[in-house]
C-alpha cells in the first residue's frame, strides 16, 4: 500500500542557476538514492533521508532508494524551473502474529471479551474459548490483507464462529456490525480477507456462541 507521494511546491523558481529543475527526495535513513532519465544517473551520497538532485533536463525522472533487500522507486515530472519533492518508504514487510513455527509473537496476547472466555497459548497455536480477541490492536493502514487458518473444534447450540476485525474489541460480543467479518468451519481452511480500505488500530477477534476455536496461522501483508 506504500505509494511515493509527489508535491509542487510553487510551480516555477526563478532562483535556480543550476540545471533545469531541482528533484528533492525524503526517503528512511540509511538508504541509498539514485534519480535516472534516459540513461542519466544522479546518484546521492546522503544516508541523512534527504537528497536534493538538479537534473539537467525536463520530463519524467525515476529515483530509487534501496536498503540492502528493500527497494522502491518513484517518479517526478519537471519542466524548467521546477521544484517537486517525492517522498517514498518502503512497503511494510508481513506481520506474523502467529505461525505454526513461532506460535504467537512476542507482545500480543488473548484477551476473554466476557465473563468466563479465555484463551489458550502452546503448541504454536490459539485456541479461544466464546467471545475472545487479541491485543493490542494493530493499525492496519499500510497492509492489504490478512490471512488466517483455523477451525472449530466443537459447537454448541448451533452457534457460528465468526472472525472479525473491528476498532472496537467489544465486537467479539456481537459482530454484525464489524468492519469485516469471515465465517469459520469445522474444517481447517485458510480465509484472506482484504483490509485494504482499513485505516487505523483494530482488533482481531472472534465472536462465538461458546464454541472453541483453534488457530494456527495469523498474518498481515
Amino acid at each position: 500500500m506504500s505509494e511515493a507521494f509527489l508535491m509542487r511546491r510553487g510551480g516555477k523558481n526563478d532562483v535556480l542557476d543550476v540545471g533545469v529543475a531541482l528533484i528533492c527526495a525524503k526517503f528512511p535513513t540509511g538508504s541509498t538514492c539514485v534519480c535516472e532519465k534516459d540513461g542519466r544517473r544522479l546518484s546521492s551520497d546522503s544516508a541523512s533521508g534527504v537528497a536534493a538532485f538538479s537534473v539537467p533536463e525536463a520530463g519524467t525522472w525515476t529515483l530509487t532508494i534501496t536498503d540492502g533487500a528493500q527497494v522502491k522507486s518513484g517518479s517526478a515530472t519537471v519542466a524548467q524551473g521546477d521544484v517537486e519533492i517525492l517522498t517514498l518508504a518502503y512497503d511494510p514487510d508481513e506481520l506474523v502474529i502467529l505461525s505454526p513455527d513461532g506460535g504467537l509473537a512476542s507482545g500480543y496476547s488473548g484477551v476473554g471479551g466476557v465473563e468466563g472466555a479465555r484463551v489458550e497459548t502452546g503448541g504454536n497455536k490459539v485456541t479461544t474459548y466464546n467471545q475472545c480477541y487479541l491485543s493490542p490492536a494493530i493499525d492496519l493502514t499500510d497492509y492489504d490483507t490478512l490471512t488466517v487458518i483455523g477451525k472449530v473444534l466443537g459447537t454448541q447450540g448451533g452457534w457460528d464462529t465468526t472472525l472479525f476485525v473491528d476498532p472496537d474489541y467489544s465486537k467479539c460480543i456481537d459482530s454484525s456490525a464489524a468492519a469485516l467479518t469471515e465465517s469459520i468451519g469445522l474444517t481447517e481452511a485458510t480465509h484472506t480477507l482484504d483490509v485494504s480500505a482499513l485505516t487505523g488500530t483494530h482488533y482481531i477477534g472472534v465472536s462465538t456462541g461458546g464454541n472453541s476455536t483453534e488457530f494456527t496461522y495469523i498474518v498481515l501483508a
